[in-house]
């Protein structure tokens, strides 16, 4: 009976270690992550003539963004998902017909990237708000109102964005959008890593995260049931493969948004990361 305590013990100190390493290793990732505001002038200056990187002070949130520019093109804003940060649009980005037509702008979502750390804002509605104030700042009189376009959670705050702003923007985009709180995947090792000192071991970026991620469901039903609000093109597009958030949330979406702004585009044995693959 001993002999199987101890071997039991040792498996169970075997598994803490591994696990150990991979914390350590996200950590180091995420210290990696983070590209320097230099180094993204330099990539995004080979496609655009005129490249910035800065930040505003919104709700006494310092918010990090990126403006790949020419100030008469179409803007659109492009929003990571979790986890995410600028560099999540690289390949996007290259695409000529992109940097041809269209201002790009790109923020680093509340406590993601370089515009917060540590800490955690659960509230889409939240970011929905600071995102759009951003996004009418950097807008200015320009006559053609912008277009959003949200993947994976970013995609939920797209849709809480043209739910309470639909006379500000011009078409939103969904892609890969986790809306259903009753389809909402949660991994077992979420539930490990939200307690100390593994919301340290994994870095800020893994626990903001998380975070998000355990409060979402619960998001989605309080924050984000205005559909009726819905009054621009509101365009679903969505992997029918996708592992991480099931083609599901494609009905429950299609069947809240008002008919004549409903638009959908299934990408078929697509999965979950479409900016990367399509």
């Amino acid at each position: 009976m001993l002999m199987k305590i101890i071997k039991y013990l040792w498996l169970f100190i075997l598994w803490l270690v591994c696990l150990f390493i991979l914390l350590i290793w996200w950590y180091y990732f995420y210290q990696q992550y983070i590209q320097d505001d230099d180094v993204l002038i330099q990539e995004y200056s080979k496609y655009f003539d005129r490249v910035e990187v800065d930040h505003m002070e919104i709700w006494n949130k310092k918010i990090h963004y990126m403006d790949v520019w020419d100030p008469n093109d179409q803007l659109v804003m492009l929003i990571h998902g979790a986890p995410g940060d600028i560099s999540n649009r690289n390949n996007v980005l290259e695409i000529e017909s992109i940097h041809t037509w269209f201002r790009i702008i790109i923020p680093d979502r509340i406590w993601y990237g370089r515009s917060e750390t540590w800490d955690a804002e659960l509230s889409i509605k939240a970011h929905s708000d600071v995102l759009m104030e951003l996004l009418l700042a950097i807008q200015h009189d320009d006559e053609r109102l912008p277009i959003i376009v949200g993947h994976s959670y970013g995609a939920s705050i797209a849709a809480k964005m043209v739910m309470d702003y639909s006379d500000s923007l011009m078409w939103s985009i969904v892609a890969s959008g986790a809306l259903d709180p009753d389809n909402e995947r949660v991994f077992a090792i979420s539930h490990l890593i939200k307690y100390w000192p593994f919301t340290r071991l994994v870095g800020p970026m893994i626990d903001v995260t998380n975070k998000e991620k355990l409060a979402h469901s619960e998001l989605l039903r309080t924050e984000v049931q205005n559909y009726q609000d819905i009054s621009k093109p509101f365009h679903v597009i969505h992997g029918t493969e996708d592992s991480l958030v099931p083609y599901i949330n494609v009905q429950y979406m299609q069947d809240r948004v008002p008919t004549e702004y409903r638009y959908h585009t299934a990408v078929e044995w697509a999965n979950h990361p479409l900016q990367f693959t399509n």
